[in-house]
């Protein structure tokens, strides 16, 4: 047979292999879907659903402010004003009060840019350098400024001192370039200004010569006693009682406060005392609730973080420098302190009070099935 002849057979043969498969295809997906439909049959329909009960859930009941407010009030009795439990995550109250805060201060229509003063410290101790800073950002961007000035006005409204701010790593300022722009309040021949609220008026220029003009303030302070670094511990009435020695110059009205932490860093509790003191070593207790240690369930030594002494006999009062982990206490076990709440009858009172008066919450009906 010719070759032709060969091919085309096998051709024929390959053909009618496929549409033989394709028929048998066809067939089974005939037989799956079943006879065809009739005039008289149809497709089935979905059974009627009967009515069911009205599914739109009820109104949200609105939050009763006044038993939450009570909820509160009983939670602060447990402790007393003098001693309250500090939280992780939270900033320590005693470094909050102490950061100095960023005034800004935009162009006349908000535009930048904007102005920003601030001292180094919230309150300078007597013989501490007075340094404050300034600079101007655009955005988030610090940007050049022409010049910075300032001055420096007393409670009365009287200039004591001019400021002239630099950015070349001299006096105060930290680094040359950083757009950080630094001044430090000339003392002259004694030992600083008089105690007391101090503002400071800045001045600042940009490189287009826009000007722009903000405040700051600062407390110098010159108290009448200081910290003389030795502490005791002991517990007394189930609570941790640490006591501070201080060294009294002039008679007068002292306050004492302190934060508590485990050795690994966890804020446990903070503690408050105000005495009148006479001249001379005398020491101020203060008392960190036991309830406190005795629910965190860890054992000692505890750290005082931050301890800061302020003299209160007139206003302003003056602060000390703030002192940094001065102290660790004795090896105590957590169980060693009271579990007893302290109960505050005023805030219970009002907690009782709340609750009296508190609406009564209406619910709605149960809603009823259709019929």
């Amino acid at each position: 047979m010719p070759k032709w002849g060969v091919t085309a057979v096998a051709l024929v043969v390959l053909v009618a292999g496929f549409l033989l498969a394709r028929w048998r295809n066809a067939s089974k997906t005939l037989a799956a879907a079943g006879p065809p439909l009739t005039a008289v049959q149809q497709p089935a329909r979905p059974a009627p659903v009967a009515p069911v009960a009205d599914q739109t859930p009820p109104p949200t009941a609105k939050p009763n402010l006044a038993l939450a407010a009570a909820r509160e009030n009983r939670l602060r009795a447990r402790y007393p004003h003098s001693s309250q439990p500090l939280q992780a995550g939270q900033p320590d109250p005693i470094l909050r009060d102490r950061e100095p805060s960023h005034a800004t201060f935009a162009g006349p229509n908000g535009e930048d840019p904007t102005l920003v003063v601030y001292p180094e410290q919230v309150s300078f101790e007597r013989s501490d350098p007075i340094v404050v800073y300034a600079y101007l950002t655009e955005g988030n961007t610090r940007v050049p400024a022409q010049h910075i000035d300032g001055e420096v006005v007393d409670a009365r409204g009287h200039t004591v001192a001019q400021l002239e701010y630099n950015d070349q790593a001299l006096n105060a300022d930290r680094a040359a370039g950083d757009l950080v722009y630094t001044a430090t309040m000339p003392m002259g021949d004694g030992d600083g200004p008089a105690g007391g609220a101090y503002l400071v008026k800045v001045r600042a220029v940009d490189t287009d010569g826009d000007p722009r003009v903000g405040s700051t303030g600062f407390l110098y302070s010159r108290p009448d006693a200081q910290l003389t670094g030795r502490y005791s511990d002991a517990i007394s009435a189930g609570n941790l009682e640490v006591q501070a020695e201080v060294e009294v110059q002039h008679a007068g009205r002292f306050h004492l406060e302190a934060t508590l932490y485990t050795q690994d860093g966890t804020p446990l509790a903070w503690a408050q005392n105000a005495l009148n003191l006479s001249a001379g070593l005398q020491h101020i207790p203060l008392s960190f609730f036991g309830l406190i240690i005795n629910e965190r369930s860890v054992d000692g030594p505890y750290v005082l973080r931050y301890v800061a002494l302020s003299t209160t006999t007139s206003m302003p009062n003056a602060k000390n420098r703030l002192v940094e982990n001065p102290y660790v206490t004795s090896p105590y076990q957590a169980a060693d302190f009271s579990d007893q709440p302290f109960d505050d009858p005023a805030l219970i009172s009002d907690a009782e009070r709340l609750e009296r008066g508190a609406p009564r919450l209406h619910h709605p009906p149960a809603a009823t099935a259709q019929r």
